[in-house]
């Protein structure tokens, strides 16, 4: 019997840790309670900056296994090559980012939830998430240059990907490290794919790319949605003019409910799109993942999870829809 479907929100890792108990994704660290606790010191964009140390400790513990696991993907993704172009690095790097989850969710052998993945697994995951939205940024700004590993920490330090923003936090890696890790995934240099844990903890690689697939198309698409929602709860805060929520149904004349109205109408629409694509693209991660391929269908609770306030949670919060 195949194991159940799940839901395609539940194989993002917001709430996942690794062996060592800090969260498997970078950006939890510091929403989760690992608070920044150190001035970052690089002569860089990011100078000055709060830094979460813990984070590049625990990467410098495992480095040769990140390296080593980095290389293994280069070698799985380009038999060994050169990875230049920047839809080539997005591809990679999408492929490597996906490895924790297929290690937590396949239907063979996976791996316990909640610090039992191993450290190095979810440092190269973290790492991969880093590379891939520089070569997310290089597809738009430079699609057809060949990239160096140096050109692109230039690009992402000129560009101020170095700080997230929100909430301004800087990444705690050093240049050399960061370089290191771009040859590897790049070049399939200063690692040995051999020797690499992946190989233990990823037995069937083309359907671990087939997922990372459909799990890239599943960031982009709720990225794109987020963006959406924000973008329309701007609009509608600058048509109630200052308004304190709360009162907006007494003070709203019929023009601006109507304009209201239409926000939610269009963004309503774009939801509807969204779990319609969210649905094929669940239906596909329960399939690379042996999985059975069908499971409850994606709905307005789901998106509500991730998006938060959203032009349909303002009005009816605010008693308008």
């Amino acid at each position: 019997m195949e194991a159940p479907g799940l839901k395609i929100f539940s194989m993002f890792l917001s709430s996942q840790t690794a062996a060592n108990g800090r969260p498997v994704e970078e950006r939890t660290q510091y929403i989760e309670g690992h608070l920044p606790d150190a001035v970052c010191p690089y002569h860089d964009s990011r100078k000055g900056k709060t830094m979460n140390i813990h984070a590049i400790k625990e990467t410098h513990d495992c480095w040769k296994g990140v390296l080593d696991g980095l290389c293994w993907v280069n070698k799985n993704y380009a038999g060994a090559g050169n990875v230049s172009l920047p839809v080539d690095l997005l591809s990679a790097a999408s492929f490597a980012a996906a490895v924790p989850s297929y290690c937590f969710f396949r239907a063979r052998d996976p791996v316990p939830p909640y610090a039992a993945l191993p450290v190095e697994i979810s440092a190269i995951g973290k790492a991969a998430l880093g590379i891939r939205a520089a070569a997310y940024s290089l597809l738009y700004d430079a699609p057809l240059t060949a990239l160096t590993p140096q050109v692109i920490f230039a690009y992402t330090n000129r560009e101020g990907m170095l700080v997230d923003d929100p909430p301004g936090i800087a990444c705690a890696a050093p240049q050399t490290m960061i370089i290191a890790a771009l040859a590897a995934i790049m070049h399939c240099a200063g690692g040995e794919p051999s020797d690499s844990i992946l190989n233990a903890y990823v037995p069937d690689v083309p359907k671990t790319r087939e997922f990372a697939v459909v799990m890239e198309d599943a960031r982009r698409y709720t990225n794109d949605l987020k963006i959406s929602a924000a973008e329309a709860l701007a609009k509608m805060d600058r048509i109630a003019g200052g308004i304190s929520r709360p009162f907006l149904w007494q003070y709203l004349d019929q023009r601006r409910l109507f304009a209201l109205t239409n926000i939610l109408a269009d963004y309503a629409h774009e939801e509807r799109d969204y779990l319609s694509d969210a649905s094929i693209l669940q239906k596909h991660a329960n399939e690379a993942l042996g999985r059975e391929p069908f499971a409850p269908e994606p709905c307005e609770e789901d998106v509500d999870g991730f998006t938060g306030d959203n032009p349909r949670t303002y009005m009816k919060h605010y008693g308008l829809f």
